[in-house]
């Protein structure tokens, strides 16, 4: 494992050269990639010491880093990931992975970097990760606790955002994986080499979807409950953080909700608290629930709130645990209200409803590969997930035809 900080440009060149070097050697057997990847990703699971300092970097608090560790390490287990290397349909004579891969990780999420470095590692192909120059603990810990010869077969890169250095870098790589804002994958995108696959990561929230009438007395409480943990997980800062709510049925049912959602992130702010609130965020939570009172209902707690939209609907929240609840008429109602998202739809979560003609109905609709799945579970992916509908392995392998 080679660790640059600040590295001055010229030594870009040699990284690379460095880690492109390791390819023959990660030509083994899939399971045993697999095998030693999840000893490091173990590593790190058991490694106390990592906690306060990943809390310091990440700005979350240590339970709410705990609790993150924990749901990440524990999908990454040797069976997933000796499944996933495996996956990938090639054999073919002249199959074979590419030489390098430039893994660009964003800042808002801890652990977005385990998937995220693992996945090429996991398929033979060396890597370089520029890190984000604010939260590079988690990244640098698993390249810490690799081993032979995956030691040399990974190269982490941590300098600011607007340095000319990334220019450089891009140059060197087959795939690259942008993981942030949509300003950085233009960016990148504009200094890779036609040559280089340039695979976006971009900006992204989640919704979920609740069918009010589809849930009994019993199921109404633990849905909330579900529904709580998943707006609280890395204080509603990622990705998959659900921004909106839509409750199927009447504004009544929508206020109903939003109470018992209310009293669950109030149960919930003792088990997993929220880190400290940004001066600038405050602000803005300031004027969000000042809007959302005024225009609406907002349920207001310690650190989070809860707004029912009624006909205007309100700007986005601005995360940190306030969330936004829409009532729509059925299904179509639904689909209309999220098509203007896009690719930035990134996870539907529901409850009171079967997912798969949710899912389908989704997938039939322009421009939405949103993740489907249970209320509870969209801050806990699977290991394997495709991403944007991608296999894992997509830009990792190269073909040459003799046809």
């Amino acid at each position: 494992m080679s660790v640059y900080r600040d590295s001055p440009r010229e030594q870009l060149e040699t990284a690379c050269e460095m880690v492109r070097r390791q390819g023959p050697a990660l030509r083994m057997a899939p399971a045993r990639r697999a095998e030693i990847l999840h000893r490091a990703v173990d590593a790190v699971a058991r490694d106390e010491s990592l906690r306060p300092r990943l809390a310091a970097a990440s700005g979350l608090s240590e339970p709410m880093v705990e609790w993150a560790l924990r749901t990440t390490c524990e999908p990454a287990s040797r069976a997933a990931m000796t499944a996933l290397a495996e996956a990938p349909p090639v054999g073919a004579v002249g199959d074979r992975a590419v030489d390098l891969a430039l893994v660009v990780l964003a800042g808002n999420v801890f652990t977005a970097g385990i998937r995220a470095v693992l996945t090429p590692l996991l398929f033979g192909v060396p890597t370089v990760v520029k890190a984000s120059s604010r939260d590079d603990v988690l990244v640098r810990a698993l390249a810490e606790a690799l081993e032979p010869p995956f030691t040399q077969a990974l190269s982490i890169l941590s300098f600011p955002p607007d340095d000319g250095r990334m220019e450089a870098l891009a140059t060197h790589a087959d795939v690259i994986h942008v993981h942030g804002g949509d300003d950085t994958v233009r960016r990148i995108r504009a200094m890779a080499p036609a040559s280089s696959l340039v695979i976006p990561h971009g900006h992204g929230l989640g919704v979920a979807l609740v069918f009010a009438e589809g849930l009994d007395f019993a199921e109404r409480h633990a849905v909330t409950d579900r529904l709580a943990l998943d707006i609280a997980a890395y204080d509603g800062r990622g990705c998959l953080s659900p921004q909106r709510v839509y409750v199927v049925g009447s504004p009544t049912h929508a206020i109903e909700l939003g109470d018992r959602l209310h009293h669950a992130l109030e149960r919930l702010e003792a088990r997993l608290p929220r880190g400290p609130l940004p001066e600038a965020v405050a602000a803005q939570q300031m004027q969000w629930r000042g809007v959302a009172a005024a225009t609406g209902v907002l349920f207001e707690g310690r650190a989070h709130s809860v707004a029912v939209e009624e006909d205007a609907p309100l700007p986005g929240p601005p995360g940190y645990r306030n969330v936004s609840l829409h009532s729509v008429a059925d299904e179509a109602d639904f689909l209309d209200a999220v098509r203007p998202l896009g690719p930035h739809l990134k996870v539907v979560g529901v409850a009171g409803h079967p997912i798969a003609p949710i899912a389908v109905a989704l997938d039939h609709a322009p421009g939405l590969v949103p993740r489907v799945c249970d209320v509870g579970t969209m801050q806990t992916p699977p290991f394997d997930l495709w991403p944007e509908a991608l296999p894992p392995w997509h830009g990792l392998f190269r073909r040459v035809e003799t046809r």
